[in-house]
């Protein structure tokens, strides 16, 4: 029996392999997080994340001077059980956005984000005297 685990069940005081098998998810501590994808070319990146099973009403995107937060989280109860990977959150730490020029649509699982980048850079490296 190498490499099988048994948890013990408090109310029947002997473990349960075939019970919690079947009723517990053993592998959502190993779920992967959402493939997320950075393309940056000229005056224009695209954020691109695979959601399956996700809404645009799971998905909140905010932007400020300091970068872009991403989160989703599927609402829909029956279907997040269903689902390997029901939330995901990015933070995309960068000064160099033009937060009001940023676009986004979901479309058959794949979240798109367009964001253009400012024509002048809001950090600046300090001298130290």
């Amino acid at each position: 029996m190498s490499g099988l685990a048994l948890r013990h069940n408090g109310n029947r005081g002997l473990p349960s392999l075939f019970e919690d098998f079947f009723t517990d998810n053993w592998f959502s501590q190993y779920q992967k997080p959402a493939h997320m994808e950075w393309d940056e070319s000229g005056e224009k990146g695209t954020i691109t994340i695979e959601a399956p099973g996700f809404s645009k009403e799971d998905i909140k995107i905010e932007s400020d001077s300091s970068g872009l937060s991403i989160t989703g989280e599927v609402k829909n109860e029956s279907l997040k059980n269903r689902l390997t990977q029901s939330t995901f959150s990015y933070l995309l730490k960068r000064s160099d956005l033009d937060t009001k020029n940023i676009d986004a649509r979901l479309e058959n699982g794949i979240l798109e984000i367009g964001i253009k980048k400012a024509k002048n850079k809001l950090s600046r490296v300090i001298e130290i005297q």
